[in-house]
């Protein structure tokens, strides 16, 4: 699989789809990753897109939480 990330939210948040995500998923999914912050791939094994996609967003949330982006943005949507 292939992400991007734009240019924007990488620099304001420090996020690295490469280390914050895609080299996270190479023990579940036996695979390899690589890349930078704005662009990385993972090739692995998976029965199936979907439980690839639900870990992927996981992480992202998990990144969220952890530098309170997530507050921010909920924030943002009930001003």
């Amino acid at each position: 699989m292939s992400a991007r990330a734009s240019e924007d939210f990488v620099q304001k948040t420090g996020f690295d789809l490469a280390l914050d995500v895609l080299s996270r998923l190479e023990g579940k999914f036996q695979g390899s990753s690589g890349g930078h912050p704005g662009a990385a791939g993972f090739n692995g094994i998976a029965e199936s897109l979907e439980p690839l996609l639900q870990e992927c967003v996981l992480l992202c949330e998990e990144f969220l939480k952890s530098r309170k982006i997530s507050e921010r943005v909920k924030k943002l949507k009930d001003d």
